[in-house]
């Protein structure tokens, strides 16, 4: 855990997170906002689904970085939300 608070908590991602990073990173309008001159084109078919769930869970077996720049947003229960990241 690396906060949290009466309604939500941060935390590390889990494999168990799997299914909802594919479905953060492949749907919902803030791709249009969040830095759109970076975007790649979207994810359209299940095999670049599934290469983003080979990618995260190849990421969740690696040792986390210290200070970490990413971290999923959960229910106190565990049930994640969404995701938030830092850098430069």
């Amino acid at each position: 855990m690396i906060a949290s608070g009466a309604r939500v908590v941060l935390r590390d991602r889990l494999v168990s997170d799997a299914e909802s990073h594919v479905r953060w990173q492949t749907a919902g309008e803030w791709r249009d906002f969040d830095a759109p001159w970076e975007q790649g084109p979207p994810v359209r078919n299940e095999q670049q689904r599934d290469d983003l769930r080979r990618r995260f869970l190849h990421a969740c077996a690696q040792s986390l970085p210290e200070p970490r720049r990413t971290a999923i947003i959960a229910l106190p229960d565990g049930q994640p939300l969404g995701w938030v990241n830092r850098y430069d």
